[in-house]
């Protein structure tokens, strides 16, 4: 684990670090965030977000990227305020991650 090189990412505003949305965080208020195109441990939100304190919650169909170098990714998502699971797809620098991908993923890019 000798090139795992980029730190811990947290998408709440209190431990956010290297967000690059124009405008910066709007916190604990809806807000639609425009792309970005991330560098190195750099991350963006685009679509329409509420970034709380701690964690950050799609209102609609949105995206997250970020850039790093890394061994894993491990990325806590949480049900809708229906219950229901959120669908979403992990893509490795724009296409899907065929056999890198993990036991949550296929290699589409799409929960398993």
């Amino acid at each position: 684990m000798t090139n795992v090189a980029s730190p811990e990412t947290y998408v709440g505003y209190d431990r956010a670090e290297n967000f690059i949305s124009p405008g910066g965080v709007v916190e604990d208020i809806r807000h639609v965030y425009a792309a970005a195109a991330p560098r190195l441990n750099e991350w963006a939100l685009s679509g329409d977000w509420t970034v709380g304190k701690e964690d950050a919650m799609l209102n609609e169909p949105a995206a997250a990227s970020c850039i790093g170098s890394c061994a894993d990714l491990h990325l806590v998502l949480g049900p809708g305020l229906d219950g229901k699971p959120v669908r979403f797809r992990v893509t490795v620098d724009g296409a899907a991650p065929g056999d890198s991908h993990g036991t949550d993923v296929d290699a589409q890019g799409k929960a398993s």
